[in-house]
């Protein structure tokens, strides 16, 4: 491995990986009658919570692989390009743990891991992107 991990791709990881284990922490933290209930994004609202985790994982996993693992990958995907994909990604996964922010209520550790990654991971492919990006000449 003689590639250097960009600073766009370190957010991506990390970002990844916060949003992943934050899927699996408690998303909602309530108490009812006297008892304490909490539930996971893959809890009971499976599947819609549990997106921001698998966006986040799959952006990581695909930073990890054309990094640490040499793995070719073509240059654009039904049009897009991999910039491209991980700034969609990052943005669905933002709006799913933005609406998730305005609707619910009781918000446990896991829901405000989930959130944080979600802005790295939209903040880590817009840095990607414009990495990418062929500057204008001066004029």
């Amino acid at each position: 491995m003689d590639k250097k991990l960009s600073t766009s791709e370190i957010v991506i990881l990390v970002a990844g990986a916060v949003a992943l284990l934050g899927s699996f922490l408690p998303w909602i933290d309530v108490e009812v009658l006297g008892e304490s209930v909490t539930e996971s994004a893959w809890g009971d609202s499976f599947p819609l919570l549990t997106w921001t985790g698998l966006f986040g994982a799959a952006m990581a996993i695909v930073v990890a692989l054309r990094s640490f693992a040499n793995v070719a990958m073509p240059d654009r995907v039904l049009g897009f390009t991999w910039p491209d994909i991980h700034l969609i990604l990052a943005v669905f996964a933002t709006l799913i743990t933005i609406s998730w922010l305005i609707a619910g209520d009781n918000k446990g550790i896991g829901f405000w891991l989930s959130l944080l990654a979600s802005f790295g991971l939209v903040a880590g492919a817009w840095m990607m992107r414009s990495e990418t990006q062929p500057v204008p000449p001066a004029a």
